[in-house]
């Protein structure tokens, strides 16, 4: 019973309009005050968790590259195992993987050219509209 008397006691008094008028003020200020709270809480826990992944990420290229690296010393070995000299494989290996680098490097660079990159379709939407628009004002 005690604690609905204070239940009551903290309720303002339904005739006193600007006491009612406070207390909704206060209530929406203190409900914008722990919304934004939990935003910042969500906010921090999902940047913690997309450094994490980015991190992750970043490692995983790093172990690429040192297993990439372990591949062509196992080419170089293999090629060698079949007596060519060691120098002679080295060269080998390294210019086909200069090669493949070199290809893989155009091919990127053609698909990154401006008309490549254009956005043809909107664009001529855009014309037909501006068209139709010029049509429509003639009128």
């Amino acid at each position: 019973m005690r604690e609905e008397e204070t239940y009551y006691r903290a309720q303002p008094d339904p005739t006193d309009a600007p006491g009612l008028i406070s207390a909704a003020i206060q209530q929406a200020s203190l409900l914008i005050r722990n919304e934004m709270a939990l935003m910042k809480r969500e906010i921090a826990g999902k940047m913690t968790r997309a450094v994490t992944g980015i991190a992750m990420m970043i490692l995983a290229g790093f172990l690429v590259l040192s297993a990439l690296d372990v591949l062509t010393a196992a080419a170089v070995t293999g090629i060698a195992a079949f007596g060519v000299p060691i120098w002679a494989a080295s060269l080998l290996v390294g210019g086909l993987a200069i090669a493949i680098a070199a290809v893989f490097f155009i091919i990127g660079r053609r698909r990154l050219t401006s008309t490549s990159l254009k956005p043809e379709r909107s664009v001529e939407n855009i014309r037909r509209d501006i068209e139709t628009l010029k049509e429509t004002a003639n009128v």
